[in-house]
């Protein structure tokens, strides 16, 4: 079984994170533009209601954007006060040193490591702002001589491409050593009659064909 709770942020966590900003950057410019506009109509002479139907937003927009522009001659968003950091700096990298030393350990793990008076959300947090994400563990069956000839033979064309099949990753779970046996047989209030081996997996078509016993099992008047 190969697990892999956190791993750092690949290519494609990147591409996304530059395409969400690109798609910010281009609804900000949006809505300077639409400001703009309000602006400008009225300047033209329209009611706050005729610039609301023009452009499509309500009169409580408009109205505030000329507002805005009339005390501070500025359309863009002001910055929004947030609540005050949970975590400092220093805890910031002991939880980011834990998550990487650890790859298969969890954010309440790393909290309670820590001793953090925070929640497992916000170690979340601080490890996704570096880049580092669950993952769903992976499970992989025991492998054959064939299987690790073809998995060292990939591995040594990818060598350069990350740790995510690394020593440190990866644990061993060893079966329970059960063995299944299919069976037939029959009980009746005098008690349990015989057992009958099946081989092979118990199918429709051996149900019909196969079961060569089932005329030792059908009851006889007594």
């Amino acid at each position: 079984m190969v697990l892999n709770d956190y791993c750092v942020h690949s290519c494609s966590n990147t591409n996304e994170e530059e395409s969400t900003s690109a798609v910010s950057e281009l609804l900000e410019a949006n809505n300077l533009v639409l400001r703009g506009r309000i602006v400008t109509l009225r300047d033209n002479g329209l009611s706050v209601r005729a610039i609301a139907r023009e452009v499509g937003v309500s009169p409580t927009t408009v109205a505030k954007w000329i507002k805005r522009w009339e005390e501070s001659g500025n359309l863009a968003d002001m910055a929004r006060p947030g609540g005050p950091r949970k975590t400092t700096q220093a805890e910031d990298d002991l939880i980011v040193a834990e998550a990487e030393a650890q790859p298969l350990t969890n954010a309440v793990a790393i909290r309670d490591d820590l001793r953090l008076e925070v929640s497992a959300r916000t170690v979340r947090r601080r490890l996704h702002g570096v880049g580092i994400h669950h993952r769903t563990p992976a499970k992989k069956e025991p492998l054959t001589e064939q299987h690790k000839a073809g998995r060292l033979a990939f591995a040594q064309r990818h060598a350069e491409k990350g740790m995510e099949y690394g020593p440190r990753n990866i644990v061993e779970v060893a079966r329970s050593g059960h063995v299944t046996c299919n069976v037939w047989g029959w009980v009746s209030l005098h008690g349990m009659g015989d057992v009958f081996r099946i081989e092979g997996r118990f199918t429709a078509a051996k149900n019909v064909r196969d079961m060569s016993f089932r005329s030792e099992l059908v009851p006889e008047p007594l």
